[in-house]
């Protein structure tokens, strides 16, 4: 897994490619952590991703509790690669309604395929 992040004004940009698996995810939740308690915005984009694991649906969900108790935002940038869409179907993340919350990234990867 290769991880990289930058800034962009008060927003923060978290960049992953490769594999995101059990064996790189306290990597991954560190920087996303880190990167959301610095910014007023996290975006992580996934696009070069290869294989993903429950691991990695586990760092979306704390990421997506620790922004909304920090009053902060965190979105996935979308279109997500085939191993996310696949994760995210498995884990039945994508039957839950779609929820008020404006940057949701299940609602956001739900559209992806409701799209597609």
């Amino acid at each position: 897994m290769h991880i990289s992040h930058r800034k962009k004004g008060s927003d923060r940009i978290v960049e992953v490619a490769g594999s995101l698996t059990a064996a790189g995810s306290s990597d991954l939740k560190k920087v996303i952590l880190e990167n959301l308690k610095k910014g007023n915005r996290l975006e992580l984009v996934v696009g070069e991703v290869t294989d993903v694991d429950l691991s990695f649906i586990q760092i979306i969900a704390a990421a997506m509790k620790t922004a909304e108790t920090g009053d902060r935002n965190f979105t996935i940038r979308t279109p997500v690669p085939e191993p996310v869409l696949r994760s995210v179907r498995i884990s039945g993340l994508l039957n839950h309604d779609s929820c008020s919350k404006p940057d949701c990234v299940w609602c956001s990867i739900k559209g992806q395929i409701q799209g597609e």
